[in-house]
Parts: C-alpha cells; structure tokens; sequence
C-alpha cells in the first residue's frame, strides 16, 4: 500500500507513457499499410520513368525525319513531364522513407533515448541541412517564402553523430512550423552555431500575429499536429507536433526545444554579420524586410556530449 500521495509529476509521467502506449498502437496499425503503398507508387514511377526513358530512345530516331522546330517542340513536351515524374518518385521515396522511420521510433516510443543511440552516422550538419532544405523547396514556392540557411565559414564541414534521421526530423519540425506561422512573401532565417557546448539551430520568420502564450502551449501540446494550411489560431486536431520532438531533446539529447512569439528579431544583421548564407529555392527574388511585424522563433539547443560517438 502506497503511503505518499501521487505527485503532479507522476501523474504527468504516467500520462505520457499512456500518450506513447495509445499512439504506438495506433500508429503502428495504420503505418504498415502507408508505407507498403508508398513504396509500391514509388516502384511503379519508377518503372514508368524507364518505359518513357526507352520510348524517347525509339523516337529520337524517328525525329531525324522531321523538321528541326517540330522536333525540338516533340523533345521538349516529353522532357518537362518526365521531370516532375523524376521529381514526384524522389519525393515519394524519400515520405516512405520517413514514414519507416516513424515506424522504428514507435518500436522505441517508451525509450527514446535508445531511438535516438542506434543507426547513428558521422556527417556534416550543414551538408545535411542544405540536402532537407532542398526538399522543401516546392512548399517555399507555394507559400512563396524565401529561406536562408546561416553559418560561420568555418563550422562548415563540422560533423555530429547521431541518429540522421531523429535529427532531421527535429529540423523539419522546426522549420515545418516556420512555414506554417509565416506571412506571404516573407522569409525564414535560420541561424546554424557551434558554441563550446552545444548545437544550437535557430528559426525565424515572420507570423501574421503574436502567439498568446495559450496558443504556444498548444502547438507544443500531444494533440497537436503539423497541418502545412494556412494559421489558424485554436485549430483542433490530433497528432504528434512537436510534442515527441520535444521528448527527443529532452530525454535523447538531453538538450531543449522552445519556441516563442517575439517582437524584436534574434536573429537580425548582427548575429549574422560574418556568416556564410545558402538561399532555397535558389534564385528567389529577395523579399523586403518587415521590421515592426510579429516574429515566429524557435530553437533547439543539442549538447555536444550527445553528438558525439561515445560521450
């Protein structure tokens, strides 16, 4: 028999692990099927790409025998197509991809430290960064958004080890409700910096209003979820957000996830004076600065003792 009263925090910890029980056991069910039908769309694209592939091959030769504009109009109404069939495959591959990765953390949504230690691989953080950026690129040009990757020439090849995959699932997080509280025709900073201690990337943007601190909690919350529409303050819906994301940083990273309504920049001219800076999508006109505006910001903060092979 239980002498002490059960204490806030037990009763926030037992509910936590009945969250993960009830979404594992949701999740799981409904994953297996997406991610089988993910993979066979992906297989079947790609087999398409190839059938048109061999066809071009056989009409080249017939395009000889034709008028040189004619056959120059015939190439280019097969090529443009095929381009966005290559482009639709790789964004296929890569949402099977991450749909199995959700389904490995699942396995391990009771011990998210133990996630966060296996598969993990050296590599360059900004390197891995421009790579997520670049498949996000289409989503700018729909919000017709501009984003500038930020960091210190020098930090350039620097590398972590972690979980590749838990990491970038942190970052399209951030930079996921980065697009999400944006205005039109505005642009997403993000700042990249290696302190003596930690790993800190940092996102910011500006948002069509200031974010009470009720609607912060709930973008924070287990029931929210990562809808790409445009704001809407008190949207009910369910899913992960950034709730798990903030258990990755806080149980596997031992680091911290925040995000903030702010009305003066952080990330302004000063803190990124000297640093090298990437565009996405490349050659996006530059959006005029809207000082005075509301600011979306959000930061995750890794120590280096977790990026490292054996801290």
């Amino acid at each position: 028999m239980r002498d002490k009263p059960v204490t806030g925090l037990e009763r926030n910890l037992a509910r936590e692990r009945a969250f993960h029980s009830a979404v594992a056991r949701w999740a799981a069910h409904d994953l297996k099927d997406s991610c089988a039908v993910l993979e066979l769309a992906t297989s079947g694209m790609v087999s398409d790409i190839g059938a048109i592939e061999k066809a071009q091959e056989v009409m080249s030769e017939v395009l000889k025998y034709l008028p040189e504009a004619l056959s120059a109009q015939f190439v280019e109404s097969f090529s443009q197509p095929l381009q966005l069939l290559k482009s639709d495959a790789n964004m296929a591959a890569s949402a099977a991809r991450r749909t199995s990765d959700v389904a490995s953390l699942l396995r391990f949504s009771s011990d998210i430290k133990g996630y966060v230690a296996v598969d993990r691989e050296n590599f360059p953080v900004i390197d891995r960064l421009d790579s997520l950026f670049d498949f996000y690129k289409h989503r700018f040009i729909t919000r017709k958004l501009m984003l500038r990757l930020n960091f210190k020439p020098e930090k350039k090849d620097r590398e972590v080890n972690t979980n590749p995959f838990v990491f970038d699932s942190v970052v399209a997080n951030l930079l996921g409700n980065a697009i999400k509280y944006s205005t039109g025709q505005s642009t997403i900073d993000f700042l990249v910096d290696f302190t003596d201690t930690h790993l800190v990337i940092q996102a910011e943007n500006y948002a069509p209003k200031m974010l009470t601190s009720d609607e912060l909690k709930y973008i924070l919350g287990e029931g929210n979820v990562l809808k790409f529409d445009r704001f809407e303050s008190g949207m009910a819906s369910q899913g992960l957000g950034l709730y798990l994301v903030g258990s990755i940083m806080r149980e596997g990273y031992g680091g911290r996830l925040s995000i903030s309504s702010l009305n003066k920049k952080k990330i302004g001219d000063a803190r990124v004076e000297g640093c090298e800076r990437r565009v996405y999508p490349a050659g996006v006109p530059v959006f005029p600065d809207k000082s005075g505006e509301p600011l979306f910001y959000a930061c995750a903060s890794f120590p280096l003792t977790s990026l490292t092979l054996n801290p």
